[in-house]
């Protein structure tokens, strides 16, 4: 494998602004993008982009897609694009903290299931609280 002289790695010009642009659009690290881009190349080569490869659309590993999928997952009837903006905003929110970490998107169900076991929980040091 030939080395590119100008950036002393194996990728062309274009393959380094694919990387970057991936890179950027969805918060991979490097060896992330490579593959990325390696995966799009063979879709192309298979015959067809796969379908989250749209313009604006985000890949199925990258943190928006992740999210965006777990969000579908537990509220049936969300478009795409609603999960979209509501990956983002989470996303936003969880990025101004210290630390990274995927937010946690409750069905409705478990966030009941939370709400009564988090009164079940404090009921005893209400009752507690009230004796005394």
């Amino acid at each position: 494998m030939e080395t590119n002289p100008r950036t002393g790695k194996g990728w062309s010009d274009r393959e380094e602004e694919i990387i970057a642009q991936i890179m950027a659009e969805e918060s991979y690290t490097r060896i992330q993008a490579i593959q990325a881009m390696r995966r799009r190349k063979l879709d192309d080569l298979r015959g067809g982009a796969s379908p989250c490869q749209n313009s604006g659309t985000p890949s199925p590993g990258s943190p928006v897609g992740v999210l965006m999928q777990r969000i579908v997952e537990k509220r049936s009837g969300i478009g795409s694009e609603e999960a979209r903006v509501q990956a983002n905003e989470l996303l936003e929110r969880a990025a101004g903290k210290k630390l990274y970490r995927m937010p946690v998107v409750l069905s409705v169900e478990e966030e009941q299931a939370q709400r009564e076991r988090l009164r079940q929980r404090f009921r005893a040091s209400q009752e507690l609280r009230a004796a005394a």
